[in-house]
């Protein structure tokens, strides 16, 4: 069986693990996909799971021919995936405001069960065909740009620009309104502390609150760190025209896209590929948001059990599945022995008609047998996607976790990654390049990258496996190359 790897730093079991039983459960009956294989293992440091090649890219085939053709079964996928982005949004809403203190054993119990069902649709509809959309529009824009241009060295320039996408996402959009309120305060030379910029400041946080949080991380933006990143622009001279840039943006991309289509002018299939990578954007935006959003319910809810029942850690409590977790906190079991496994090795696999967890050693074996051990390769070259152009030569930091990349990393050097999350930004601010084992032209890594102007590569797929920090690498981001030197 051939596999499309993903790879991260610690993300709990208790993320994850359900999302296997989800798509197992929905990939024939929401998509008409017979399912092929998922596998997630994970351990104290760090987690990785596979998707089965052939069904993902059946799945993403299916979608995007139901999403170009707007047929019934597109309309279907629209419909839901609107639908399930804002059940999630109001169940979100709705526990943000209760006051859980109040709630009984049997309320809090309702309502962990009421999270995991909406956290199980909304994850089987959403976390592998997402996934699936960005691995197969890859390919299929790149096949069919390959058909409609008549000079080959203009593949890579005009890759680059089709494959950056006009539509802003979250994480632009904070972006752009801190700088419009510093750009405000510089022009009237107001203080930070006048009730004008007080309340933006307070919109911005109550409206972005999520896009710092992570899969382990849980801290808010606060005011505070938007009054800092305010400081940081007031520092600079060019506010005025960063300003200008960023509100240009996505008109300039949009244009750009226009004139080299009417000068191509390619076949439909390729302007049709080309919105549906628009469309998809958005939605593995929505994605992003709402999965994070989910987590942050889930982390309040345990933390409320927590205070009830003290025996076990937060940390502890997330290496068990949720009906463990009730368990644990209607009956008091004793769950320590088995946590303790599961932290050590742990393998969640699904098939068609197969499912099973194991933990210990058991799952490590289980784990080789299916996909074989740690991945060794001599690559002198890797290629990858160019997501944000540029040379950059430089000393390598290798890491899949957030924590560790902030407080690691030197100004200057490569960031090596599976794949960044909103939580490594502040490290991407003292990166020289990023390369990415992952990931697509709608990338967390990718959009990142071209707001700071750095080049980044990826879609590697093996860069953290085969450089190490340390190494001195050069990023040929305008050729999608690293090489090792």
């Amino acid at each position: 069986m051939k596999w499309v790897k993903y790879k991260r730093g610690l993300i709990y079991f208790n993320r994850i693990y359900y999302m296997i039983k989800a798509n197992q459960e929905l990939s024939q009956k929401l998509f008409d996909v017979p399912f092929g294989g998922h596998l997630y293992y994970t351990n104290r440091n760090a987690c990785e799971w596979y998707l089965e090649k052939k069904w993902l890219f059946g799945l993403g085939n299916r979608i995007i021919a139901n999403l170009i053709s707007n047929n019934k079964d597109g309309k279907k996928y629209r419909n839901n995936f609107k639908k399930y982005y804002q059940l999630a949004d109001e169940f979100n809403q709705k526990i943000r405001n209760l006051d859980l203190h109040t709630k009984s054993s049997q309320q809090l119990v309702k309502l962990i069960n009421s999270w995991f069902e909406i956290a199980y649709l909304f994850n089987g509809f959403t976390n592998s065909p997402i996934d699936a959309l960005d691995e197969c529009l890859f390919v299929q824009i790149r096949k069919e740009l390959k058909k409609n241009i008549k000079n080959p060295n203009e593949y890579d320039r005009l890759f680059t620009i089709f494959n950056t996408p006009s539509t802003s996402t979250f994480i632009q959009k904070r972006e752009f309104e801190i700088l419009k309120l510093s750009k405000i305060i510089k022009e009237k030379n107001l203080k930070i502390s006048d009730k004008y910029v007080q309340d933006n400041i307070s919109k911005i946080a109550k409206r972005y609150w999520w896009t710092t949080l992570g899969w382990i991380c849980d801290e808010e933006l606060t005011e505070n760190r938007i009054k800092q990143e305010i400081k940081n622009y007031l520092r600079e001279n060019n506010i005025a025209k960063k300003y200008s840039e960023s509100k240009n943006y996505s008109t300039k991309i949009e244009k750009t896209k226009i004139d080299e289509v009417k000068r191509l002018k390619p076949q439909q299939r390729f302007i049709d590929l080309l919105r549906t990578f628009e469309e998809v954007v958005v939605l593995h935006d929505q994605r992003k948001e709402t999965q994070i959003k989910l987590v942050n319910i889930q982390n309040i809810l345990y933390k409320e059990i927590l205070k009830r029942n003290s025996r076990l850690s937060f940390y502890q409590i997330n290496w068990l599945t949720v009906p463990e977790i009730i368990d644990y906190f209607q009956n008091n079991r004793d769950y320590r022995q088995l946590i303790k496994q599961r932290e050590q090795h742990t393998l969640c696999y699904g098939a068609p008609k197969r499912y099973f967890l194991l933990k210990g050693e058991k799952a490590w074996k289980k784990r080789c047998q299916l996909v074989g051990r740690e991945f060794s390769q001599k690559n002198s070259k890797i290629r990858g996607l160019s997501a944000s152009k540029g040379k950059v030569i430089a000393v390598v930091f290798v890491t899949n976790d957030p924590n560790e990349a902030i407080s690691g990393i030197k100004m200057g050097q490569i960031l090596v990654t599976s794949q960044t999350t909103p939580d490594f930004v502040p490290a991407m601010k003292k990166a020289a390049a990023i390369v990415t084992d992952e990931g697509g032209a709608t990338c967390h890594a990718a959009i990142i990258s071209r707001e700071l102007g750095i080049p980044c590569i990826v879609g590697t797929h093996i860069a953290t496996e085969v450089l190490n920090t340390g190494d001195k690498i050069e990023v040929d981001a305008d050729n999608g190359i690293v090489r090792k030197l």
